[in-house]
């Protein structure tokens, strides 16, 4: 009985410290943090939980019972294959997650393997396409560490889905084969295509992003083909773009409501054909060519139907390795400038050579705003 009544007096005791305690560090204003994340809304707490790798907002599973479902509500998902997850554990964890996940819209797919791709990775690809498809997915993002092999292609599984919720899409490292043919891709308003091959072979249009009707927003980022120079970028309603470092000798644009164009190439800059932005507000242009000579022919001429293209612009954005290369050309810079609209002119460098300078003063009808360009 003593025994008994000497262990209630030690957990009374306990308790009076406990809130003696308590008192104690609310007078001194230091509480016990709170776990203020678990009494926050499943919408709320599924939100954070997305901006996680998806294997980290599953281990959160773990941290009480409460949590035990809440990565199943996740309207994100990041699936990401690295040296931390190996192969077959990438597959087995990528089959459990789109098995276990409840059935709510994906609002937000991405598909990340920075090991490389096989032809065995093709069954795990559609199966994750095949679950955004399904589950009204507006932004699907697929990428992979190089370019894609030859042998493993990627629009037959695009255009063997029809799903109208895709309005983002962004490929990393994949091959296209047969160009844009899904229907899919109806409602697409963004596309990002970086490090892709587009093979034109007798399957590929001469003229792929025609298939994208609402396509508003281009990015074209170290692509390359496989066969043939050439690109035809065309889109009625397109309204930026964006070609960086891009690998082709010739490109065409047709984008009579295109409002923002930029342009990074650290070589010879691409000849354009076909130009005409009328509706043209703004235009980057970085360019530049450590071993432009022996080639300062080409490079000017491909420079003059640049800016003939863009001469509708209202604001010019120059990188200093832009002016560095046109300080070269005095022949060029004594010609009448095509800017006659020009209203606002950034600079990125100082030091500009009053030859450049004069080039695009000279042409507008009144003199442009000059501003330092900020990186």
């Amino acid at each position: 009985m003593e025994k008994f009544a000497g262990g209630n007096a030690t957990t009374d005791n306990d308790r009076e410290l406990g809130i003696a305690g308590k008192r104690h560090r609310e007078e001194e204003g230091t509480t016990v943090p709170t776990d203020r994340l678990s009494i926050l809304p499943e919408p709320i707490l599924s939100n954070i939980l997305s901006f996680l790798n998806t294997k980290s907002a599953v281990q959160t599973c773990v941290l009480s019972r409460s949590w035990r479902f809440t990565w199943k509500h996740i309207p994100v998902l990041n699936l990401r294959r690295d040296s931390f997850l190996e192969y077959c554990n990438f597959r087995r964890f990528v089959g459990k997650v789109l098995s276990f996940r409840y059935p709510h819209n994906a609002r937000k797919i991405s598909y990340t393997d920075d090991e490389g791709s096989e032809d065995r990775d093709r069954i795990r690809l559609i199966r994750a396409i095949e679950y955004a498809a399904s589950h009204d997915t507006e932004h699907l993002v697929i990428e992979l560490k190089d370019y894609a092999k030859e042998n493993f292609r990627f629009s037959e599984l695009f255009n063997s889905i029809s799903n109208s919720t895709l309005k983002t899409l962004e490929l990393g490292g994949v091959a296209l084969d047969r160009g844009f043919e899904s229907p899919s891709f109806r409602w697409v308003t963004t596309l990002d295509l970086n490090r892709c091959m587009l093979s034109h072979n007798k399957k590929w249009d001469a003229d792929p992003f025609s298939k994208f009707p609402c396509l508003e927003n281009l990015v074209l980022n170290d692509c390359l083909c496989i066969s043939g120079q050439s690109l035809m970028v065309s889109g009625l309603n397109l309204i930026s773009l964006k070609l960086i470092d891009m690998g082709f000798s010739k490109i065409e644009i047709f984008a009579p409501k295109l409002k923002s164009f930029s342009l990074w190439s650290d070589g010879t800059p691409a000849g354009f054909s076909t130009f005409d932005l009328p509706c043209l507000d703004h235009a980057y242009i970085q360019v530049f060519d450590p071993s432009m000579e022996g080639r300062k022919v080409l490079v000017e001429q491909h420079l003059t139907a640049l800016f003939e293209g863009l001469r509708n612009a209202k604001s010019l954005a120059l990188h200093s390795w832009t002016t560095q290369v046109l300080s070269d050309f005095d022949g060029f810079l004594e010609q009448p400038s095509p800017f006659t609209r020009l209203e606002s002119l950034f600079l990125e460098s100082k030091h500009l050579p009053h030859k450049v300078l004069n080039y695009f003063l000279k042409g507008p009808t009144v003199e442009p705003k000059v501003e330092l360009l900020r990186m």
